[in-house]
């Protein structure tokens, strides 16, 4: 493994999160491998995966419309 290589990390089976990493930085360490940053919103937990996911996201923002904010 080198700073160049990507790998996908999946994270709950059950909802099947799946995320694309690229490692930018290899440290000589023994502690535990933590993701730093991201991109776009995250894991929301419970929520039923990527479709519940979408379906809260439409829904706050029709809810933001109804509101205008």
């Amino acid at each position: 493994m080198n700073q160049k290589t990507r790998c996908i990390f999946y994270y709950d089976f059950g909802d099947n999160w799946k995320f694309n990493v690229k490692i930018t930085n290899i440290l000589n360490s023994t502690s535990p491998v933590k993701i730093l940053d991201g991109e776009n919103l995250g894991i929301l937990e419970d929520c039923g995966g990527v479709c519940g996911l979408e379906h809260i996201v439409k829904l706050l923002k029709n809810a933001y419309e109804t509101w205008n904010l």
